[in-house]
């Protein structure tokens, strides 16, 4: 389930243990071992990736800038987890990933908007740019 929540959208596990992934306008705050979080500001974001899939399901890769002098750091987000499913989770991640100018939404209910009337996709019915085709 993606909900908006004081100025972010949250996509939650369908785990015992509510654990979720976490869209702001700034951050992007990841899912980690035990109770802990990955808080990852979205301009330190290089990459958002499909990584291969393990036993745990399909992986995101979402590559971190480190400072100077340090390399990159490669983060695993197991999108399968998420209730929205892998497919969702990724595009999700991969279109404000590329859209730095759209995060705002992020602070608000249209980033949940834009998930459900499937407006993630580049190109095509369902783009940012064109309204969602009604059935």
């Amino acid at each position: 389930m993606a909900v908006w929540a004081g100025g972010a959208i949250a996509v939650h596990a369908g785990t015992r243990r509510t654990r979720s992934l976490t869209l702001t306008p700034r951050l992007l705050i990841l899912p980690g071992p035990m109770f802990l979080q990955r808080r990852i500001r979205w301009v330190d974001v290089r990459s958002v990736e499909v990584g291969q899939s393990t036993l745990a399901g399909a992986v995101i890769r979402v590559e971190v800038r480190r400072p100077r002098g340090q390399r990159n750091v490669r983060r695993a987000v197991y999108a399968e987890r998420f209730s929205v499913g892998a497919a969702a989770t990724f595009q999700l991640l991969r279109f404000y990933h590329e859209h730095p100018a759209l995060r705002p939404e992020l602070g608000d209910e249209r980033a949940v908007d834009r998930l459900l009337s499937y407006r993630l996709l580049e190109s095509g019915p369902f783009s940012a740019e064109n309204e969602p085709v009604s059935w």
